[in-house]
């Protein structure tokens, strides 16, 4: 999937490797793109979404190890 992203032209996604549950997944997300708004490179905003996501209680890793980025991360 990432790569087909890559081929319509985005150079960067956020994908996740397995499904994990829909409200946890849109709080990692939204913190995410808030992190980037305020100036975070792509990989500090995941790494500062995903610890903000451990200390709400989502410390297993089954919750916030599937998101990663794929293409340029910088």
């Amino acid at each position: 999937m990432g790569r087909a992203f890559q081929y319509a032209g985005a150079r960067t996604a956020l994908m996740r490797l397995w499904d994990v549950a829909d409200a946890p997944s849109v709080q990692l997300v939204e913190t995410f793109y808030q992190k980037l708004k305020n100036g975070r490179g792509k990989l500090q905003a995941l790494r500062l979404a995903r610890k903000k996501f451990r200390a709400a209680g989502y410390d297993y890793p089954f919750f916030w190890a599937p998101f990663i980025l794929v293409g340029e991360v910088n």
